[in-house]
């Protein structure tokens, strides 16, 4: 789990796109904002979408993994 964090923290601070979809929301006027991560409620926005990236990368890892793994 600790390599898909860091994927995340890697992705996430040097993918301008990545950072669009984990780090906005939309604004009042339709636009996107970004997060302000001392609001709260932002902060638990980001938190949210970070451990659901988090456990769907996980599961994704743990099938490939249990694909290539032949216990016969």
């Amino acid at each position: 789990m600790a390599a898909v964090e860091a994927y995340f923290a890697r992705k996430y601070a040097i993918d301008p796109a990545f950072w669009t979809d984990f780090g906005t929301v939309s604004g009042p006027d339709g636009d996107r904002r970004p997060l302000d991560l001392t609001d709260p409620d932002d902060a638990k926005v980001w938190e949210a979408r970070r451990k659901e990236f988090v456990r769907l990368y996980t599961v994704r890892a743990g099938g490939s993994y249990s694909l290539g793994c032949n216990d016969e």
